[in-house]
């Protein structure tokens, strides 16, 4: 055997190549699958372990019919093809992102005010919804009636409502308020950014706010930047070492 061919032959090289591999491919199912990063220390590492080990094992199998395959000539060509396919990933499924938590804040306040129309300045919320799950609990300030997800001012105002905690970088959250001609003004502030919204309609309605996740990289710190560019990282290499053993 020659010797180009002898480091991708022995089973030292295979051992290396499926632990780090693991680690990747664990390193980033950890991320996107498992809530990594919202969990304590001690549980991250214990999940990272667990997975990483499982996919050292699948790692080792692929390297074993993958590896004793590549010969020098086509590096160059599997390496570009690689490439360019795990970019397209990321750029026609923007949901591989990596799932990143974040402090967000989100406020509605019943201002107490209304339209000259409106008969009165009533803010009720049919349903609040984040990913699907509806949100049922939410520190109030003022009197509210509720049930399950749906609000409703009563009595005096202004009254508001906050929901803050650490969230996903990817749930959108929709809120949908009830407008009437009864109905006043409110505004939702959504991590920092206001909107104010006139509730008032002629006729029984619904008004649905839509708030996308901002990422506002400039706040994330210096070690958070770092786990969120390793997340990538480790994305880009896992998918090219898929994509690298279906070429070959």
């Amino acid at each position: 055997m020659k010797i180009k061919y002898l480091i991708v032959s022995t089973k030292r090289f295979f051992w290396v190549f499926s632990i780090l591999t693991g680690l990747i491919w664990g390193y980033s199912i950890a991320c996107h699958f498992l809530d990594f990063y919202l969990r304590p220390w001690d549980e991250r590492g214990l999940i990272l372990v667990g997975v990483a080990a499982i996919a050292s094992f699948h790692a080792y199998k692929l390297a074993q019919v993958t590896l004793p395959h590549l010969k020098s000539q086509n590096y160059a060509a599997l390496i570009c093809n690689t490439l360019i396919l795990t970019s397209l990933v990321y750029v026609l499924i923007p949901a591989l992102l990596p799932v990143f938590p974040m402090f967000r804040r989100l406020d509605i306040a019943a201002l107490a005010e209304k339209n000259t129309a409106s008969k009165g300045s009533a803010v009720e919320i049919t349903s609040i919804y984040s990913k699907d799950s509806p949100i049922q609990y939410l520190a109030q300030n003022g009197r509210w009636d509720q049930s399950g997800n749906t609000f409703r001012t009563a009595g005096v105002q202004p009254a508001s409502l906050t929901y803050a905690q650490l969230m996903r970088n990817d749930p959108a959250i929709q809120i949908i308020f009830r407008t009437s001609p009864d109905s006043g003004k409110a505004t939702v502030t959504w991590d920092g950014i206001t909107q104010k919204l006139d509730l008032y309609s002629a006729t029984n309605g619904h008004q649905t706010i839509n708030l996308s996740p901002n990422f506002p990289w400039d706040k994330l710190g210096t070690i958070r930047q770092a786990f969120l560019v390793t997340t990538l990282i480790s994305d880009f290499v896992g998918l090219s070492i898929l994509f690298l053993a279906g070429e070959t």
